[in-house]
Order: structure tokens, then C-alpha cells, then sequence
């Protein structure tokens, strides 16, 4: 949204407090006040950093209430919440956000397919799981090496050790988060 004032200033200097005041609720409450009286809370980047520092101080309904006031949320703000939900555990609210993200006009990505698989692994919903799968297999997105990370944990966890070993064994660029899943295998004595 245009602004009749160029708000990029306020919106930088903003971002910036937020960094540095990241770690205590109340300079950022603080800074939040003072974002609600200037136009910049319209800027969905800065709604992204206060939403991720709300959740990364345990704070997700006030995170929430940054993040309701966007009827069209950009993925980036929608998956900001959706990793915030998962990082406090809000497991059935990231899979009613990454539903929701679905069905509207919002676009899902790997990261929101990262944080749906790990609810999904939190709740223990197979079904759920594999319905994200199927749709990062649609979006084309199932080749990003942290997804299909996700996607052999998830795999691992429920007990699919031949599909989670195919997916690993069709990887191009294995990093280490893959090999650890690799040594796990060999540990709890699967084979390889």
C-alpha cells in the first residue's frame, strides 16, 4: 500500500529497535505502541519482525493480533506466525494456518511446508502429513533440501524407513542435517 508520506525511514528505524530489543517484552510492546499510531504497521516486513519476536518471547497472542489486522497476509507474514505457532508447540493452529493458506489466495512455500510437517509430526497426524507432502509435491516444491529434510524425518517418525531411505537416496545435495538423519538409521540398526 502506497503511503502519503515515504514511511521507509520509520519502517527501517523500527526493524532496527526490534533487532536489538529482541529479548525483552517490554521494549517491544514498546515499539509495537508507537508502530499502532504511524502508518509503518501497514508494512508487512515489519509486521513479520514484530510476529517472530512476539513468538520467539512466547508471546503468540500478542503475535496473533499483529498478525489478524492483514486481510492478505504475504506467505512471509503467514509463515512467521505458522513458525511461531510450531516454536510454542501451537501445533493445531499452524495446520488451521497452512489449511487456510491453501484454500485462499495465499501461497504456500517450503517453509510453510516445513512448519505444517513438524505439527504435523508434534500431533502425530499421519494423514495430515501426508496431505503436506502431496501438496509440496504438487508446488513443485518436495526438491528443497530442508523440506525433503522434514520429509525423511516425518517419513522416519511414522515408521516409512524404505520411502524416507528413497527420498534421501534422490536428495542432489545431502547437508548435514541429512547425514545426522542418515546416522540414525545405522545406529537403531536399519538397514542401508
Amino acid at each position: 500500500m502506497p503511503y502519503a508520506i515515504d514511511c521507509r525511514p520509520f519502517v527501517y528505524r523500527f526493524l532496527s529497535l526490534l533487532q536489538e530489543f529482541s529479548n525483552s517484552l517490554i521494549p517491544v510492546k514498546s515499539i509495537h505502541a508507537q508502530t499502532i499510531t504511524n502508518p509503518v504497521l501497514e508494512d508487512q516486513l515489519l509486521a513479520t519482525k514484530l510476529v517472530r519476536t512476539y513468538c520467539d518471547l512466547g508471546h503468540v497472542g500478542d503475535a496473533r493480533l499483529v498478525f489478524v489486522k492483514f486481510s492478505h497476509p504475504r506467505t512471509i507474514l503467514c509463515n512467521a506466525m505458522a513458525g511461531g505457532y510450531v516454536r510454542n508447540e501451537r501445533y493445531h493452529e499452524t495446520l488451521a494456518l497452512f489449511k487456510l493458506m491453501g484454500s485462499g489466495n495465499m501461497e504456500i512455500d517450503n517453509y510453510t511446508c516445513n512448519f505444517a510437517l513438524r505439527a504435523c509430526m508434534g500431533l502425530f497426524d499421519y494423514k495430515m502429513g501426508r496431505e503436506v507432502i502431496r501438496r509440496a509435491a504438487e508446488k513443485g516444491l518436495e526438491s528443497d533440501p530442508f523440506l525433503e529434510s522434514s520429509i525423511i524425518s516425518f517419513l522416519v517418525k511414522f515408521g516409512s524407513i524404505d520411502e524416507a531411505r528413497r527420498v534421501f537416496d534422490t536428495m542432489p545435495e545431502k547437508f548435514v542435517v541429512c547425514w545426522e538423519l542418515y546416522d540414525r538409521w545405522v545406529c537403531a540398526g536399519m538397514p542401508i
